[in-house]
């Protein structure tokens, strides 16, 4: 079962370098687009600069795509990820109030990097 509470493929919430028009979007090959969307506002996005650093700590909503991944798909993520050790996948709430799936950093692993108060990788500064 994935996070939605059935059977269906999982669903993912990318906000970085795996978007459209991203430098490894090609790596969301074979997964369905399921539109956009925001999270609830209670992260905080950082550009670490090649990309975006995701946490669980904040008052921003994070613009991202939707997108149904086979388990095989995400298994590849994971390891694209680094999940565990780098990004570790989460479940996480939009602002439509959908459960998804998404790969956080941890918050104790931060440095200095500048926070992207917008909450859209696109509009970086």
């Amino acid at each position: 079962m994935d996070t939605q509470g059935n059977s269906d493929p999982p669903l993912v919430f990318v906000y970085g370098s795996l978007m459209s028009g991203q430098q490894n979007h090609q790596l969301m090959a074979g997964a369905t687009f399921q539109g956009t969307g925001n999270t609830i506002a209670e992260y905080t996005l950082y550009d670490s600069g090649p990309w975006p650093i995701l946490v669980h700590s904040g008052c921003t909503e994070v613009v991202g795509e939707l997108y149904r991944v086979s388990p095989n798909h995400r298994s590849f993520l994971d390891r694209f990820e680094g999940h565990p050790s780098h990004f570790f996948r989460s479940s996480i709430q939009l602002k439509d109030g959908r459960q998804v799936e998404c790969w956080l950093f941890r918050k104790t692993r931060l440095v200095d990097w500048p926070e992207i108060t917008s909450g859209d990788w696109r509009q970086r500064n």
